[in-house]
């Protein structure tokens, strides 16, 4: 990460009247980057480089995702409930649609 944002203060700096903003989303360990973190700083603040920073966890983003809807096969003594969107036409009732997340215990 560090050598991407010193490669990107090393070309913003090359920009002449225009406003230097750099947005880094990445996670907060940095692995790898050979250029030192003081040195990137140094870099931003002399070229007058404005640096945002976006936290991604890739361990908790399967955390806070949205669960997959299981559609299950409803019981048999499920009541039937016309469907509106047309005559003749019939589902059972939606209880038996449950989330993987939370279970139906019976």
């Amino acid at each position: 990460m560090l050598d991407a944002a010193h490669a990107a203060i090393a070309s913003l700096s090359r920009r002449t009247n225009m406003r230097r903003v750099l947005l880094l989303v990445s996670e907060s360990r940095d692995r790898g980057s050979e250029s030192d973190l003081a040195l990137v700083t140094a870099d931003a603040q002399s070229a007058g480089v404005t640096v945002y920073a976006a936290t991604y966890s890739a361990l908790k983003t399967g955390f806070t995702s949205r669960t997959q809807v299981i559609q299950q096969a409803p019981p048999e003594d499920a009541p039937i409930i016309p469907n509106p969107t047309g005559p003749g036409t019939a589902h059972r009732h939606p209880s038996s649609i449950r989330s993987s997340c939370h279970p139906k215990t019976d």
